[in-house]
């Protein structure tokens, strides 16, 4: 079982970045409900990397055991993601994108830990 709490993150992220290394004319379109709809796919898109990392420290793990590492390992890609950009024709890194990376991470750990509290599954330590 930890190797599969391994491996999905591991996809996940390859896959993220993999959409990442494309041009923009290549980039699927998805269509805004409102200003700053990219913004919000950033944060959910970020929000369901963290939830790949929830087996990473075994299934049984408290949050206190595995949310700081996977939402350092998470924003660590998130850094990364932009950055590269950088080095892609067309696309530019994007510190607004970053944060709202950041944001998803973020909302994503508070409701894990959250859920873990309130159904009494694990402690916070």
């Amino acid at each position: 079982m930890r190797l599969l709490g391994l491996l999905l993150p591991l996809l996940a992220i390859g896959g993220l970045q993999l959409l990442s290394s494309r041009t923009p004319s290549q980039l699927p379109t998805l269509p805004a409900a409102a200003a700053g709809g990219d913004k919000v796919a950033h944060a959910i898109a970020y929000a369901l990397l963290l939830s790949c990392f929830r087996g990473w420290r075994g299934w049984r793990a408290r949050p206190g055991e595995w949310i700081p590492g996977a939402a350092a390992a998470a924003l660590l890609v998130a850094a990364g993601d932009e950055l590269h950009q950088g080095l892609v024709p067309g696309r530019t890194p994007d510190f607004a994108d970053l944060l709202a990376d950041g944001v998803g991470i973020g909302v994503a750990a508070l409701l894990w830990w959250w859920g873990s509290v309130r159904w009494g599954h694990r402690r916070l330590s």
